[in-house]
């Protein structure tokens, strides 16, 4: 499985790495044009991310502008729905207008700071239900 990181919180970072150990490649950025590059380059290479993980909170680009760009990137190179990546949004603070738009540009979930490795593997579980339900 290869999984994407894009965050700046160093706790988090820790958190993804202990969770995804052994689980495949974890390309991690602070840079949301790296995120980028790297999202077009599993596409062109045909080694797309199954997992991104996606802070709401960057200093310089939001997550919801990366999340936007994702989808676009999908739907012009006409991705099926159960192909797409799964893109699960990060947040410091509940707020109920940042959660309504990401899921109207079609993230999959939506996990509140602090995240902890059992938080994870429960939106995980849903995420993939019997595909990685053992695996967790």
């Amino acid at each position: 499985m290869n999984i994407l990181i894009l965050d700046e919180n160093p706790f988090d970072l820790k958190t993804f790495e202990k969770v995804f150990k052994g689980w495949g490649t974890i390309m991690k950025t602070k840079e949301p044009e790296e995120a980028m590059a790297l999202v077009k380059k599993g596409y062109v290479t045909k080694d797309p991310f199954e997992l991104i993980f996606l802070s709401t909170t960057l200093p310089r680009e939001k997550g919801l502008s990366v999340l936007q760009k994702i989808r676009a990137m999908e739907d012009e190179r006409r991705i099926l729905k159960h192909r797409k990546s799964r893109i699960v949004m990060l947040a410091e603070v509940i707020d109920l207008s940042k959660v309504a738009k990401s899921f109207a540009y079609f993230c999959d979930a939506y996990l509140f700071h602090p995240i902890d490795s059992e938080k994870l593997k429960k939106k995980l579980n849903f995420l993939y239900s019997e595909h990685v339900a053992g695996l967790i």
